[in-house]
């Protein structure tokens, strides 16, 4: 579904114009200040924001975790560190040892995917790429620390038999079948795009992006931060699809509008939804921006429309669904709040004002 090889559309930090002020909920930048021109109330948002109170505990044994099996390192803490406190704010009613779970699911996401973010060398082998997939999957799946080799290896193990632990043996092949989208059907084609310096058409990448977001393995971990089980048949439910669909791509969505300047101005990673706006749909920049901020808030009344679907189906109806769904909701909200407190996304050419700091950014 690619189209023809094609060059980054900048070679340069593009600065927004400041001429087009009078768009809804939209505050252009003075100069000295970089690009922002959106900023936190361009987004709408599903609900009230919080904080897991047992975030400090969470995010401490989590590190202490990854440092057992040597994963931290000098050169990656302080991007650990700025990402391990994610869980805090999407799963703010888990208590500390399944907020853990999920905290080591995350963190998970950050080694395999910052293993490929930031090495293009590394995707250009896509056979090897998609080897390496295969074996983790495996991995989390089955299991067996005889069979772990590297640290990250060790990790998965650990990860296989705390979530089976939790969730039993349908549950975690479950989640597994969704971890296998996100790797199959997201990362193996971004890793290949990048590779090959090609480029997705809009609607292409939508989809990709949907998967590459491990939104959905996410999402089913909202059951074991929560303790319940959702029933296959609700699962299936259309409304429950568009639901998932809907907080998978409203998540992913805007975190291709803060990890813009790292993917594509300093990356040149063309997997990012600004940049196949400007290629595919030819618009510029600041259109883009305006573009992209619409179908993250759109996603946004899609997960609610969902919601209210559900309500009125009487298998659906149940406080197990409520809370399932609630989940989706704080990670709508959660991951807005976390990529604009932190560091993590700050740079001086984001688009988003709360953001526009001189710092490295970075990608879920």
């Amino acid at each position: 579904m690619s189209a023809s090889p094609r060059k980054l559309h900048s070679e340069s930090i593009p600065q927004l114009s400041t001429e087009e002020s009078h768009v809804r909920h939209l505050q252009p930048a003075p100069p000295s200040t970089g690009v922002g021109c959106i900023t936190r109330d361009s987004f709408a948002v599903a609900i009230d924001s919080a904080r897991n109170p047992n975030a400090a505990a969470i995010e401490a044994q989590a590190l202490m975790l990854a440092q057992k099996f040597g994963l931290v390192t000098p050169q990656n803490r302080n991007r650990f560190a700025a990402f391990n406190s994610i869980v805090g704010y999407t799963y703010p009613t888990a208590d500390i040892e399944r907020g853990l779970a999920n905290a080591q699911w995350s963190n998970w996401l950050f080694f395999f995917d910052d293993m490929h973010d930031e090495d293009l060398e590394r995707c250009r082998d896509i056979a090897r790429v998609e080897r390496s997939m295969d074996h983790y999957l495996d991995l989390l799946l089955n299991g067996g620390f005889s069979r772990a080799k590297t640290p990250l290896d060790d990790l998965t193990v650990d990860l296989h038999e705390r979530l089976r632990a939790f969730g039993g043996d349908e549950w975690l092949k479950r989640f597994c079948a969704s971890a296998a989208s996100y790797l199959k059907l997201g990362v193996l084609k971004a890793v290949a795009n990048w590779a090959r310096n090609s480029m997705p058409n809009l609607d292409g990448y939508l989809i990709q992006r949907e998967h590459d977001s491990s939104m959905h393995a996410c999402i089913d971990m909202i059951e074991i931060a929560e303790g319940i089980r959702i029933s296959d048949e609700v699962r299936e439910l259309p409304a429950m699809s568009r639901a998932r669909r809907a907080c998978a791509t409203t998540v992913a969505y805007f975190n291709d509008i803060v990890s813009y300047p790292k993917e594509v101005l300093i990356a040149r990673n063309p997997n990012n939804l600004i940049h196949v706006l400007i290629s595919d749909q030819k618009l510029n920049l600041y259109q883009a921006i305006l573009f992209a901020v619409d179908v993250v808030n759109q996603c946004t009344m899609d997960l609610l429309t969902a919601e209210e679907e559900l309500k009125q189906i009487p298998s659906a109806n149940t406080p197990e669904v409520e809370a399932y769904l609630r989940g989706m909701k704080h990670w709508q909200r959660g991951n807005i709040e976390w990529s604009l407190e932190g560091e993590r996304y700050a740079s001086p050419w984001s688009p988003i004002a709360e953001l526009v700091r001189d710092h490295s950014s970075g990608r879920r």
